[in-house]
C-alpha cells in the first residue's frame, strides 16, 4: 500500500455505540489528522457474529487507503470481514477469543452470558483459516490485564497474520477508553496518516 490512510472505519465492542468515549475520541483524533472516520452502527440485539459482519459490510465502502479498527467483538467483525472488505490496514484491539478454535476453552459463564445462538454461530468462523488469508498490515493491541484468553488470541493473531505487529499494553484492562490504549491507537493513526 502506498500513501496515507484516508478513511478509518471504527467497529465498536459488544453492546457499544458511537457515543462511547473511546470511539468518539478516536474519531476526533482521526479528523484532527485529516482522516475521515466513521463509527459503524451495529444492532447487537438477538443477532450473531455472522449478522454483525453483514451489518458492517453493508456500511463499508470499498476504496483504497482504508483502515478498519475494531475493539473486542468489533475486532472479530473486522477480522472475519477482511476477506470481503480487503482494507489496506487493520487495527485489532482486544480481539475476542470466540472463534471456532476457542469455543471448547470458554468458561461456562461466558457461554451462558453470550447466548446459545451466538456460541453456535462462532463455530462457523475458524480463526486460523481466516487469519492466514489476511495480507493487510495489521496492528494487534491487547492489555496485559485482559485475561489469558484475550492474550492467547492476540498472540495467535500475531503468529498467523503475516504482516502483523503485536502491541501489549502494561497494566491495561479490557477498556478502549483507557488513556494508554488511546495513546497507542493515536500513535498508530499518526503513523498511518503520515
Amino acid at each position: 500500500m502506498s500513501g496515507k490512510i484516508k478513511k478509518v472505519y471504527i467497529i465498536p465492542g459488544f453492546t457499544h455505540t458511537a457515543k462511547h468515549a473511546g470511539y468518539s475520541s478516536i474519531q476526533r483524533y482521526c479528523r484532527k489528522r485529516g482522516v475521515d472516520a466513521q463509527v459503524v452502527h451495529i444492532d447487537w440485539k438477538n443477532k450473531t457474529m455472522s449478522d454483525y459482519v453483514e451489518q458492517f459490510l453493508e456500511q463499508y465502502e470499498k476504496q483504497s487507503k482504508t483502515a478498519v479498527l475494531g475493539f473486542s467483538f468489533g475486532a472479530m467483525i473486522a477480522t472475519i470481514a477482511q476477506q470481503y472488505a480487503q482494507a489496506d490496514r487493520l487495527l485489532l484491539c482486544s480481539l475476542s477469543p470466540y472463534f471456532k478454535e476457542d469455543i471448547s476453552k470458554l468458561k461456562p459463564a461466558w457461554k451462558k452470558s453470550i447466548g446459545k445462538n451466538r456460541v453456535n454461530n462462532f463455530q462457523k468462523h475458524s480463526f486460523t483459516a481466516i487469519a492466514k488469508q489476511i495480507t493487510a498490515k495489521t496492528d494487534i493491541i491487547a492489555g496485559d490485564k485482559e485475561g489469558r484468553e484475550v492474550m492467547h488470541r492476540a498472540s495467535q493473531a500475531h503468529t498467523f497474520i503475516k504482516k502483523s505487529v503485536l502491541h501489549v499494553l502494561p497494566g491495561v484492562k479490557h477498556d478502549i477508553a483507557d488513556k494508554h490504549y488511546q495513546q497507542k491507537i493515536q500513535q498508530i493513526i499518526t503513523e498511518m496518516t503520515q
